[in-house]
């Protein structure tokens, strides 16, 4: 039994086009504020601290290599 007109129209479709992405956008930022709240503090260090850990553990790799 249909209780509403089959056709939703040119606005009905619109409307829920908006809609599901509307909700999309919302699990999707659900899902963020969730990775960010749980990874804890190291998961977001600035891009430049990144790379000065890991060019330090590169140049005290070489040194230990080629001092054996």
């Amino acid at each position: 039994m249909f209780w509403y007109y089959h056709d939703a129209g040119g606005w009905g479709w619109f409307a829920m086009s908006t809609d599901m992405i509307f909700f999309l956008a919302v699990i999707i930022a659900w899902g963020v504020l969730l990775h960010r709240a749980f990874a804890g503090p190291g998961a977001s260090s600035e891009p430049e601290q990144i790379l000065a850990e890991r060019f330090a553990r590169e140049a005290g790799s070489t040194r230990t290599s080629a001092a054996a």
